[in-house]
């Protein structure tokens, strides 16, 4: 079970547990109905209103942290179908390699993010400390985005036209991560794949010293890892998330 902990406002849930990390224990949930500064990768910050769903959990002693990001995503994408019953009016729900959840639509011009995910980690001997902070945009609605620029985002509830509570998706996410975040990525491969919409996509991978490769997204590894093939068709790269940007046409 988790420990969940609320709080009306804070900076940022994942910098709320890393200033507490020692005195929290495993699978401490830390939600804030309202967060100033949330961010994403790469420290591109993270809008959040009144109505969405910002949340961090905590877990410790893992052994291998490099899956986490896509079986939250996985966590995630499994509690947004069943909670307002997807495909509906069109609109699927997908995952964009690594770590975001994305809905597309034939009346959408390209899909929209209504999902960041970003996970940080600390090593402790042979074991880690993992954060996994999960913004949601839930109730805002397409005004909130057009004044704050951003035309690439939705949110759920004004897409779907269904109210849901914060709390109802928290707990039906939580659910989820219970089931699939100790277990092996290789159980939920397939699923991830099925689902990411990154696959068979024309990506730009950028490496730290800036060197640009075109590749093709093709499959991800059993680490989750993004498994790309280069413009002569010869060449079959693994694309960590932490070291590499992917841009695609989404």
């Amino acid at each position: 079970m988790f420990n969940v902990l609320r709080f009306e406002q804070l900076c940022s849930t994942n910098d709320y547990m890393k200033e507490n990390l020692s005195s929290l224990p495993h699978k401490t949930v830390v939600v804030a109905r309202v967060q100033t500064n949330g961010r994403g990768r790469f420290e591109r910050r993270w809008l959040s209103a009144t109505g969405s769903l910002t949340f961090s959990y905590l877990l410790k002693d893992i052994k291998n942290p490099l899956p986490l990001t896509a079986l939250n995503a996985v966590a995630v994408l499994r509690a947004i179908k069943r909670v307002f019953e997807t495909p509906k009016k069109s609109v699927f729900p997908v995952i964009k390699w690594p770590n975001d959840i994305l809905l597309t639509a034939p009346d959408f011009e390209g899909a929209k993010k209504v999902c960041g995910i970003l996970c940080e980690s600390r090593s402790f001997g042979d074991n880690f400390s993992v954060i996994s902070g999960i913004g949601i945009n839930l109730s805002e609605n397409a005004d909130f985005f057009i004044k704050n620029a951003l035309d690439k985002a939705a949110g759920l509830c004004d897409v779907f036209d269904k109210r849901v509570e914060p709390d109802v998706l928290l707990c039906e996410i939580l659910k989820e991560l219970e089931t699939v975040i100790f277990s092996d990525f290789k159980e939920y491969r397939q699923e991830y794949i099925d689902n990411c919409i990154t696959i068979g996509q024309k990506v730009t991978t950028q490496e730290p010293d800036g060197t640009q490769k075109q590749t093709t997204a093709i499959s991800v590894d059993n680490n989750a890892m993004l498994i790309c093939r280069d413009e002569n068709g010869e060449q079959l790269t693994a694309v960590d998330s932490g070291q590499w940007r992917v841009d695609s046409c989404l």
